[in-house]
């Protein structure tokens, strides 16, 4: 007979209070999930949306919001999106690029985000069952 796994479902999302959005265009790059909570930069070339990266450049490097949903796969090109520019979020459930590599979330992003509106918090999640 197998082990049990033990499997802790958190059912908590990124945004922690008073979440506004905007519609926006993002292009993304196809291949991977763009999971809730991946930080959002502007191309500053065309405008549009895509994913933050650390030490970027052309408008990547400056993190301007937040995903509060997840993307399956969407494949290459652009979609419409709608993205969180101010409100409270948890801190830890921000996310830099994982399809790029990912990063550490340190306080060039969370200083960006505050820039734009959005405030990064610590949060203790007392919404985790604990059954292990």
């Amino acid at each position: 007979m197998a082990n049990p796994e033990i499997a802790n479902n958190n059912t908590g999302n990124v945004i922690l209070s008073e979440a506004r959005s905007r519609d926006e265009t993002f292009t993304a790059a196809g291949g991977a999930d763009i999971v809730e909570g991946t930080i959002l930069a502007r191309l500053t070339a065309s405008g549009k949306i895509q994913v933050y990266v650390q030490g970027g450049a052309g408008g990547l490097e400056i993190p301007i919001g937040v995903l509060t949903y997840t993307i399956p796969d969407p494949g290459a090109g652009d979609i419409p999106i709608r993205m969180m520019v101010s409100g409270e979020v948890r801190k830890e459930r921000l996310v830099i690029d994982v399809a790029g590599g990912g990063g550490t979330v340190g306080n060039v992003e969370i200083d960006g985000l505050r820039d734009f509106g959005i405030t990064a918090l610590d949060v203790d999640e007392l919404n985790i069952p604990d059954n292990q």
